[in-house]
């Protein structure tokens, strides 16, 4: 992540524009003790209040969240955990809608309970009748009622944190030795980032705050307070990085916060960093979104728009409506930016995402199931922060690639069709939307776009802006885990390699994010299913592969399902086999979560947590050469030519176990080729050890049409048994398509049924792992607090003041996006990224499966999974956390 700091000067005119407070205005004084970061938050907030009292601001109030996290309803471990965050100071708007949402207990059974409480500040509130919504956004009553608040009795100024409703965090430690920057006042020496683990996680916790507010909230950027004792930085968060301003004493520089204070009350809500063309939904639009659902019978053509209303409408998530002002083609065509030349405006209403990133930089990318108000129908809204580049095309030049060049009728079927899209664009005369239809995209429209690379220095490697842009599609999709049996997941697969083979051969376009969120499940409304490869974003044509070379140590693309050697090496350039390996770690990722095996049950959840971590989740560091290569678990297996599936012992082979073995062999082959060769060195020679790999049903019912035909005996144990061959395998799809033919024309699948379908996640989140090595060790009571809810990640950093030379540079190639660890760590400008998606199903579908093939004759037998646990490439054993009084940790 990048952090600049600039002067207070340069922070003040770039960042809070607007006037002054009145020249001769009095601040109050206030004694703050450092004895306890308690002892500074809450003189601190009354401070704050005091000084908004002062303003005459009634519109915004500073409340303490440090011990009640939100208590939003979520559904994934992975969310319930971020709830655990808790800013220590936040300022929240003084309105009826949001007083519903965060306080901890109310005066009066019908109050609005308002947050006002000690004696300084409990004159900030006063009675109001309110029944129209927020001042920052226009919006109304998140109730949906528009109901009249009276507020009688105003409880304690300590609530619960309201992420969809905070307008400035404030973030207080009491020692320098754990703060984000240096609070020490140099002169005219540049700024340095302290880089030992408390400070990196200081800044960790600052960029997993603002992922938070990000993901609640359409937001352009974010401000926030970083306070140390009686030192103070003032932060702007973008999706590039943050902008810091140097630090300074908020008592005895009174007029500087103040100053702040003053312009930040005064600012307009897209001045404070909200979506000028997101605002809060009427009591009316409320109401209808919320009912939504219920209007979709349920019937298998249903079942993923249903689903989508009905979790958009989760309670304590806001609904938005957004005005969407594109190129919009008509309802049942595919946009054609040719021919459509007329730029309309739909309102869409949405709520919680149906899929969230997990990193706070980069291309921030979340899906919405959205009601289209003008069609009077479901649509899946696309937001993202996308890099301005000639260099790089935008996702919406891309899908015109593919509709120029692939998108016939009879190969569509495997892409989606995109009704809209564009950069977001609003016009500040136009407060309410922009409802018009308009030939010309510009004129007075201004697009939502970053400021932090503005900042960065002459000479330091200045990253790309990033402007917002949202896609609209028709369809509303499964994600792939929603498979039902091994079966239905090579047929769906497979069309994705379909779907990718049209793109590479007929587009000259490399997908180049092949992963578990990007193959979709399509339920037709005249029945069945058909496959999809979505999100086209990080495609790349042939021509800019070859003439363009990355030049920092990342990749673009879900870490999870990279190559091996693109993880080792970096370096290398990206290439079709890269992609074409990435479709056989999608088939080992779910068969590990969803397909039995020889781990599965819960006396063996740590050790396949452990195994999942290291194979998916741990970061590798390169440049510690090729014996640390080598010892990288993923990269291991396909040089030795073992399936990483742990399968149970005694039973047969099958078409399945056949088609992961055949792609590990052809990953082999291709690993011992010159294509790589070139860059690893020789490879040790070692024979193909034991297939660890997993039973299938006894049937295949054909998605497909026109399959290909049946591939001969010979090319089969071709695939089966390869040779070691100079020329790659995966240079072309031709092998790999094989492979999939092999597997879904062979009869070679098992009678079993029972033990061959999809079964619930089996792969224990953290926590879960935490529970079980708590129970293991006999302290079953242990629970995982607050403290320990960190990503397993840890990103470099780099310091803003070090010399241009030391500085990653991508001038010529697209910046990567950090992985979500890295915006919980903090790193500095680590351009590590691999981009990230959540795109987990809430349905967990049930069933049973999995076997082991019989071993081919071999010399080099392979180690059980147990005795794997001991590899450099895997974690160390977990140990439950230490446990802490309620409500005393702080995450």
């Amino acid at each position: 992540m990048l952090w600049i700091q600039v002067s207070l000067d340069t922070f003040f005119d770039r960042c809070v524009p607007g006037n002054d407070p009145p020249q001769g205005h009095s601040y109050p004084t206030t004694n703050i003790e450092l004895k306890s970061e308690k002892g500074i938050h809450d003189p601190l907030r009354t401070h704050i209040n005091d000084i908004l009292k002062g303003f005459n601001c009634r519109d915004l109030i500073a409340l303490s969240s440090r011990s009640h996290p939100d208590k939003i309803r979520q559904r994934s471990s992975q969310e319930r955990e971020l709830n655990l965050l808790r800013p220590d100071i936040a300022l929240y708007p003084n309105s009826p809608n949001a007083q519903k949402t965060y306080p901890i207990r109310s005066g009066t059974k019908n109050s609005a309970h308002a947050a006002a409480g000690d004696d300084k500040s409990s004159s900030i509130l006063e009675s109001q009748q309110q029944s129209q919504g927020d001042r920052q956004d226009g919006s109304t009553d998140s109730s949906g009622t528009g109901a009249t608040a009276t507020i009688t009795k105003p409880p304690s100024l300590d609530t619960r944190v309201a992420w969809a409703w905070a307008e400035l965090l404030i973030e207080v430690k009491k020692d320098s030795d754990r703060a984000s920057f240096d609070v020490a006042q140099k002169g005219d020496k540049p700024p340095k980032l302290p880089s030992g683990k408390a400070h990196r996680d200081a800044r960790g916790q600052v960029a997993r705050y603002g992922r938070e507010i990000f993901n609640r909230q359409h937001r352009q950027h974010l401000f926030m307070l970083s306070v140390v004792g009686h030192i103070a930085h003032i932060l702007r968060l973008d999706t590039v990085g943050v902008i810091v301003s140097e630090p300074f004493n908020y008592l005895t520089q009174a007029e500087l916060f103040g100053k702040f204070l003053y312009r930040f009350i005064n600012m307009t809500p897209e001045q404070r960093g909200h979506n000028p063309t997101a605002r809060r939904a009427t009591p009316e639009e409320h109401t209808l979104f919320r009912s939504l659902w219920t209007r979709f019978p349920d019937v298998p053509s249903n079942s993923a728009v249903k689903r989508g209303l009905k979790k958009a409408a989760t309670d304590g998530w806001p609904i938005y409506a957004l005005d969407i002002y594109a190129l919009w083609s008509d309802p049942d065509d595919r946009l054609d930016t040719r021919v459509v030349k007329t730029y309309k405006s739909h309102r869409c209403l949405v709520g919680r995402p149906d899929s969230m990133n997990g990193s706070m930089t980069g291309r921030m990318t979340r899906g919405f199931v959205a009601w289209d108000t003008v069609e009077q129908k479901a649509v899946y809204v696309k937001d993202s922060w996308r890099p301005v580049s000639s260099q790089i095309p935008s996702e919406l030049e891309n899908y015109q690639r593919l509709l120029e060049r692939v998108l016939q009728p009879q190969k569509s079927v495997y892409f989606l069709t995109l009704r809209a899209g564009g950069d977001v664009v609003w016009s500040p005369g136009l407060r309410d939307g922009l409802c018009m239809e308009s030939t010309d995209p510009h004129g007075s429209l201004q697009a939502v776009a970053t400021l932090t690379q503005e900042l960065v220095p002459a000479g330091r490697g200045r990253p790309f802006a990033r402007r917002n842009c949202r896609l609209i599609f028709k369809e509303i999709c499964r994600p792939l885990e929603d498979f039902s049996t091994a079966a239905h997941l090579v047929g769906i697969v497979y069309g994705a390699l379909i779907a990718h083979g049209h793109a590479w051969t007929s587009a000259d376009l490399l997908h180049r994010d092949v992963s578990v969120g990007n193959i979709l499940i399509y339920d037709k409304p005249e029945g069945g299913f058909r496959p999809v490869l979505a999100d086209w974003d990080l495609a790349k044509t042939k021509e800019t592969l070859l003439e363009q070379k990355p030049t920092q140590n990342s990749r673009s693309g879900t870490w999870q399902f990279l190559s091996a050697v693109l993880q080792c090496y970096p370096q290398k350039p990206y290439q079709l086999s890269d992609d074409l390996e990435s479709f056989l770690h999608v088939l080992n990722w779910c068969s590990l979560r969803y397909l039995k095996h020889g781990l599965s049950g819960r006396e063996n959840a740590g050790q396949l947590a452990a195994l999942f971590f290291a194979l998916f989740d741990k970061e590798f560091q390169p440049g510690l050469g090729a014996d640390q290569w080598k010892s990288h678990i993923r990269f291991k297996d396909i040089v030795q030519g073992w399936s990483p599936v742990p399968s149970p012992l005694g039973t047969d082979s099958n078409a399945f176990t056949t088609l992961l073995q055949s792609l590990t062999n052809l990953c082999r082959r291709h690993y011992q080729s010159k294509e790589v060769q070139q860059y690893l060195g020789a490879f040790p020679t070692v024979k193909c050890g034991p297939m660890f790999i997993e039973e299938l049903i006894d049937e295949w019912a054909d998605p497909f049409l026109n399959l290909p035909p049946n591939p001969s005996e010979d090319e089969q144990s071709s695939n089966i048994a390869p040779p070691i061959e100079i020329e790659s395998p995966l240079k072309d799809h031709v092998a790999v398509m094989t492979a999939f033919r092999a597997a879904m024309c062979s009869k070679d699948w098992p009678e079993s049924h029972e033990n061959l379908k999809r079964v619930a996640d089996q792969v224990p989140r953290i926590s879960s792992f935490y529970m079980i090595q708590a129970v293991s060790s006999g302290n079953a009571s242990s629970k995982r607090t607050s403290e320990s809810v960190e990503e397993l990640g840890q990103a470099a950093e780099v310091d803003i003041s070090e010399p241009p030379t030391k500085r990653s540079r991508t001038n010529s190639v697209e910046r990567p996006e950090p992985r979500a660890d890295d915006a919980t760590t903090g790193g500095l400008d680590t351009r590590t990224s691999s981009r990230e998606r959540d795109h987990t199903s809430d349905s967990r579908l049930g069933g049973r499966s999995g076997s082991r093939a019989p071993t081919p004759a071999t010399d080099s037998p392979r180690s059980t999974p147990g005795s794997r646990l001991g590899t450099p490439g895997l974690p160390p054993p977990l140990r439950p956390p230490e446990r802490k009084t309620k409500g005393k940790g702080k995450a």
